[in-house]
């Protein structure tokens, strides 16, 4: 899901002297011609690329879903620029974990599973079947690379 999966909740993030700023990983981009190229070091560099667009500020960083790969990265490689990581319905990765490790070398993107399956994995309890065909309509698959790829944790000031 890119950054449109936040709209409803921007609003109740905010709060005084807070700023919000909701991103589309790189690869989640259904426009970008080269988007199941993308890497996880791709998606953390961009995750980065917005902490610096910031001034380098300590953040408090709000993860879904398949950004836990990328969103582990940060704390690990920069644990001075992460105040907290708030995990929303997922959990941080463990080092040399990978997101779908079995997804074939041939398969260029991991799409969105079925809901019966994912309810199996994920919480969908209060999403309507309105919320849920915008869902369907509107999330791009996972690239290839990102599902595949094991994070690397190697500092333990991420914890």
């Amino acid at each position: 899901m890119g950054a449109w999966a936040w709209d409803e909740v921007v609003e109740y993030l905010e709060g005084d002297h807070t700023h919000v700023v909701a991103m589309t990983l790189p690869g989640l981009d259904g426009d970008d011609a080269a988007r199941t190229l993308k890497t996880v070091g791709d998606q953390a560099g961009a995750i980065r690329g917005v902490i610096a667009w910031r001034g380098d500020q300590p953040v408090v960083v709000v993860a879904h879903g398949g950004a836990n790969t990328p969103v582990s990265l940060g704390p690990d490689r920069h644990p001075e620029l992460t105040v907290r990581v708030v995990w929303a319905d997922s959990g941080p990765a463990a080092d040399g974990t990978a997101f779908a490790p079995e997804l074939s070398a041939e398969r260029e993107e991991l799409p969105l599973p079925l809901y019966e399956d994912l309810g199996r994995r994920a919480s969908l309890v209060g999403l309507g079947a309105e919320t849920l065909e915008r869902f369907r309509k509107m999330t791009v698959p996972e690239p290839g690379p990102v599902a595949r790829q094991s994070v690397e944790l190697r500092n333990d000031d991420r914890r």
